[in-house]
């Protein structure tokens, strides 16, 4: 074989390596698992992105949105925004960018004082662990905890009719005075 010809040869085969390494390195992976982790004994509820971007950012957002209605609507709307379309947003004094679905609310969320007491109990309770993933400090999370807890032991729930309402009420009202 002559000089230019081997010379071609490797050339070739030195491409063909080249472009086997790109179809490798765009080719999908697969993670690994543990096979001694087992499945859990239930699918927690997952919120909103828009409403674990709002707690993210420490602020103002509504437990709708944790509740077993706010994270089905998640679940069925999260299909019609494209998961891999984003925007700019604000962070401090720099621009990020988040997923289009963190900037948009849903248009069947609830005022705190708008829901059912017990959705309101089950939610909070979402809401607490969420904040807690998030990194709230801990001091923010104990005083919400208290606060919810004073709240479901209030005595005007057992004594008035509107008990609920009223607790609903006064608790959408120091939410809102707390994150302003």
């Amino acid at each position: 074989m002559d000089p230019q010809e081997e010379e071609a040869r490797r050339q070739q085969e030195t491409e063909a390596a080249k472009e086997l390494l790109k179809a490798e390195k765009k080719k999908p992976k697969m993670n690994g698992f543990s096979d001694k982790l087992s499945v859990g004994d239930f699918i927690a509820l997952r919120p909103a992105q828009y409403a674990l971007q709002k707690i993210n950012n420490f602020e103002s957002v509504e437990l709708w949105y944790f509740s077993q209605e706010g994270c089905k609507d998640a679940l069925s709307t999260s299909h019609t925004i494209a998961e891999d379309a984003f925007g700019l947003t604000k962070i401090d004094d720099s621009l990020a960018i988040c997923p289009l679905s963190a900037f948009k609310a849903s248009k069947a969320v609830l005022a705190d004082h708008q829901l059912l007491f017990s959705t309101f109990l089950r939610a909070k309770n979402s809401f607490l662990s969420h904040i807690s993933k998030a990194k709230w400090p801990q001091e923010h999370v104990d005083s919400l905890s208290l606060f919810f807890w004073h709240l479901e032991n209030h005595p005007v729930r057992n004594h008035s009719d509107i008990g609920d309402l009223v607790v609903l009420t006064y608790a959408a009202y120091v939410h809102q005075d707390w994150h302003d």
